[in-house]
């Protein structure tokens, strides 16, 4: 019995970590949480310059929208101004004519 009780003590001794085990492990914990942070400061910094990347294009697109509509719409928008500053003219000419 005193046998066997001898034996498990010696297991138990022999499979609980040493202090040299226990720093190791602490210092490897440590490691990681920092490594962690870092990690997260960098993930946080990427999803900053996507943010930024997207208003980006975001901003080139409208720019680009409206630049396309001045082309398309450019021409008949100033057509139509100058025709109705033609009418205008003409009506104040049949106008002063008739006084």
């Amino acid at each position: 019995m005193i046998d066997k009780c001898s034996k498990a003590i010696i297991e138990m001794k022999n499979s609980t970590p040493s202090l040299k085990d226990l720093n190791e492990l602490k210092t490897e914990l440590y490691e990681t949480k920092r490594v962690v942070k870092e990690y997260n400061g960098l993930r946080g910094k990427l999803d900053n310059a996507w943010k930024r990347i997207d208003d980006l294009e975001d901003e080139a697109f409208a720019k680009e929208s409206i630049f396309r509509f001045i082309k398309d719409w450019g021409g008949w928008i100033a057509a139509s101004i100058v025709t109705i500053l033609y009418v205008i003219k003409l009506i104040y000419d049949i106008y002063i004519m008739i006084e």
